[in-house]
């Protein structure tokens, strides 16, 4: 948005920097320049700037002045958080969020309370389940939805369920030219950490989904073809995913997060990954329950 100039005429408090990875890179023209967006709102904000500490390629930013500099880092956890949700980046991320409502005048027994007891985000490591009358369900494999749509937060996710649990994945990459250098790299990611792989639809726009599938499929390595499917029909390969689950499993179905449209075409399609997760779960829970 910063190029689009979606910036102007707020007056920022704060600006929070989390990390730096490559994004929306051939619609910038490459990192330099989207690394230069990000600095323009680190500009624009002159009161509070908070930064992960001590990260060498951050400089420019650590650079740019600002009323009150704060650094994080997860190895600096004072507040002992404890966190519901699951992953590093989750407890890196809290981490960033207590530094700036700390800087704006939030308790530490506030941020504290606030944060430890958040159970879930949409779409953030959902673990999707059904309530019924005897409890959740499932109980013996989880399910869970991320917006991981980077190479970065793809193998963040992975790593947060592996190699406790095998991990099925579902997942596509985005079309319409969109950041067509990671798909190769999602197939090599998913290559390393998941048991079996099911490529599907994303948001494919005008592009062809079975040459976006190709490409990510072009990353997987030889070892894996065979544990590779392909199922353009997002709802089938999730479906596919959660029926065929066994004990112990972790699906990861990830890419769309809380997102409420699928875009095939110039058509946009009302969708819902949690909807179509806890339809199926309802009908695996509906034979069990006779």
């Amino acid at each position: 948005g910063i190029v689009q100039s979606r910036h102007l005429f707020i007056d920022f408090s704060a600006a929070v920097l989390t990390n730096l990875s490559p994004e929306h890179i051939e619609a910038h023209g490459g990192f330099e320049n989207y690394k230069a967006a990000k600095l323009e709102l680190f500009k624009t904000t002159k009161k509070i700037h908070v930064l992960p500490e001590a990260v060498p390629e951050l400089k420019e930013f650590y650079d740019v002045p600002a009323e009150q500099k704060i650094f994080f880092s997860p190895a600096k956890n004072d507040l002992d958080l404890k966190l519901k949700l699951a992953g590093d980046f989750n407890l890196t991320n809290a981490l960033a969020a207590a530094a700036a409502a700390r800087a704006l005048g939030v308790t530490d027994a506030i941020i504290k309370y606030a944060l430890e007891n958040i159970e879930t985000i949409p779409g953030r490591t959902e673990n999707v389940k059904l309530q019924t009358p005897e409890g959740e369900f499932p109980k013996d494999f989880q399910v869970i939805i991320d917006y991981a749509h980077t190479p970065e937060a793809l193998e963040a996710l992975y790593k947060t369920f592996s190699p406790a649990a095998p991990l099925v994945c579902v997942f596509g990459s985005a079309g319409g030219g969109r950041d067509k250098w990671k798909r190769p790299e999602f197939g090599k990611i998913a290559s390393k950490y998941c048991m079996r792989i099911i490529l599907t639809d994303e948001d494919p726009y005008e592009e062809n989904p079975n040459q976006i599938i190709a490409e990510i499929e072009a990353g997987i390595t030889a070892e894996k073809k065979s544990a590779t499917s392909k199922i353009l029909d997002r709802r089938e390969a999730i479906k596919t995913a959660i029926l065929s689950a066994k004990p112990g499993d972790a699906i990861l179905i990830t890419g769309k997060g809380s997102e409420e449209l699928i875009i095939i075409g110039k058509n946009k399609i009302p969708w819902s990954d949690q909807r179509v997760v806890k339809e199926t779960l309802n009908e695996l829970w509906h034979p069990a329950k006779k």
